[in-house]
C-alpha cells in the first residue's frame, strides 16, 4: 500500500510538472537563456553520471549506518532513537537540500555580487535551521514532543534527542555543500561532486567503526556524529578542490 501510494504521488507530480512545462516552452520563455550550444549526448552524460553515482552513494547512508547501530549493546534502542531523531532533524533541514538551485539559477559567472547575494540568503536559511533544530533539540520542547507527540519510550526519546542535538551541527554543511554545488553544477563540474560525495561515505564508515568501538558516544549519537563529520569532510574537499579552479580565479 505504500509503494502504491508513492508511485500515484510520483505520477500526479510528474503530470502537475508536464502541464505547467509544455506551455513555457512553447512560448518561448526560455529563449536567450543562458545555454551553451555545444551539447551532445557524451557531454550530457558526463555531466549525469556523476550526479548518478552521488545519489547511490548518499543513499547507502542510511543502511550502513544502521547496519552499525545493530551491532551495539541494546541495537533496538540505537537503531529507533537514530531513525526517529534523523528523520525528525532531516524534515526540519529538507528546506536545505534545494539551495544548490538558487545558486543555479542566480549567480552569473564574473557578476561578484550575484555570489553574495545569493551566499547571503543561504546563510541566513542555514541560521534559521540551526535556530530551529537547536531549539528543539536543547530544550523542553524536543522532550515534549517525543514524548507526548511522537509516543516514544524513554530510552529511545533519549536517544533521539542525542540525535538531534548532534544534527544542530548538520546545517551549516549542508548550506557550504549546497551553495557549492550549486556552482559546480552550473559549470558542469560534476567530477567533484561525485568524488566528494565518495569521500564523505568513507570517512562516515570510519567514524562510525571508531565511535562504536570506543564507546565515546551514545550509539545513536555515533551515527549522527558520523554523518556530520562526514559532510565536513565533503565541504573542506569540494571547497579545496574548488579554490583550485578557473571559476573560482575569476570572482576574487
Amino acid at each position: 500500500s505504500a509503494s502504491i501510494s508513492f508511485v500515484c504521488a510520483f505520477i500526479v507530480e510528474a503530470l502537475i510538472m508536464r502541464w505547467r512545462a509544455r506551455p513555457l516552452l512553447l512560448q518561448g520563455v526560455f529563449h536567450g537563456a543562458r545555454t551553451r550550444h555545444n551539447i551532445d549526448q557524451r557531454g550530457i552524460g558526463r555531466f549525469f553520471w556523476p550526479l548518478m553515482l552521488t545519489t547511490f552513494v548518499a543513499t547507502a547512508f542510511g543502511p550502513l549506518v544502521n547496519a552499525g547501530l545493530a551491532r551495539t549493546v541494546r541495537p533496538e534502542v540505537a537503531l529507533a532513537g537514530f531513525a526517529v531523531g534523523h528523520a525528525l532533524g532531516m524534515l526540519l533541514m529538507a528546506p536545505l537540500g534545494m539551495l544548490h538551485q538558487c545558486t543555479l539559477a542566480f549567480t552569473k559567472l564574473g557578476d561578484r555580487e550575484s555570489y553574495r547575494t545569493t551566499g547571503r540568503f543561504v546563510g541566513g536559511l542555514v541560521i534559521l535551521a540551526i535556530i530551529v533544530l537547536g531549539t528543539i533539540s536543547f530544550s523542553p520542547v524536543g522532550d515534549w514532543l517525543l514524548h507526548n507527540v511522537m509516543g516514544l519510550s524513554g530510552a529511545v526519546a533519549e536517544a533521539a534527542l542525542a540525535v538531534m542535538q548532534v544534527m544542530t551541527l548538520l546545517p551549516v554543511f549542508l548550506g557550504w555543500r549546497e551553495y557549492l554545488w550549486g556552482i559546480l553544477m552550473q559549470q558542469r563540474v560534476t567530477t567533484l561532486i561525485g568524488s566528494a560525495k565518495a569521500l564523505n561515505l568513507v570517512v562516515v564508515i570510519a567514524v562510525l567503526v571508531v565511535l562504536l568501538t570506543t564507546g565515546w558516544s551514545h550509539p545513536a549519537a555515533a551515527g549522527a556524529w558520523a554523518l556530520v563529520l562526514g559532510e565536513f569532510s565533503e565541504c573542506l574537499y569540494i571547497q579545496q578542490r574548488y579554490r583550485k579552479t578557473s571559476i573560482y580565479q575569476q570572482l576574487q
